[in-house]
């Protein structure tokens, strides 16, 4: 994986990851969410990118690739977030078991975590 991310060019250099350091203690916002292995896990496992575009189809605001992959989580926002999590979990879950919807630790926003 990181043999890829380095063969694509992916690294950030110090100033970049600054800027985001500095962005994250202004606050959270979900362009924030980046994860800069997903365009290795997509060359490498193309077919993560159909499932991030079946978890965006069940409803998800935001998917992404979580760490090297090969799970996927969608992100919910707003105050039906779980209630539309667990919704698109069960129209997941016939396809990619096993599929789990979750309420974050502090309520708010729903997430999803098909694998």
């Amino acid at each position: 994986m990181y043999r890829e991310s380095d063969g694509l060019g992916l690294s950030r250099s110090a100033v970049e990851l600054d800027v985001v350091r500095h962005q994250l203690t202004l606050g959270f916002s979900p362009e924030l969410i980046v994860n800069d292995l997903q365009p290795a896990a997509l060359s490498l496992a193309p077919r993560l990118g159909e499932t991030l575009g079946e978890v965006q189809r069940a409803g998800a605001d935001d998917a992404i690739v979580c760490g090297s992959g090969p799970t996927i989580i969608g992100l919910f926002w707003g105050p039906d977030g779980s209630a539309r999590a667990r919704e698109a979990a069960l129209s997941l879950r016939g396809e990619h078991e096993p599929v789990v919807a979750v309420d974050p630790v502090r309520g708010g926003d729903g997430a999803l975590a098909p694998n």
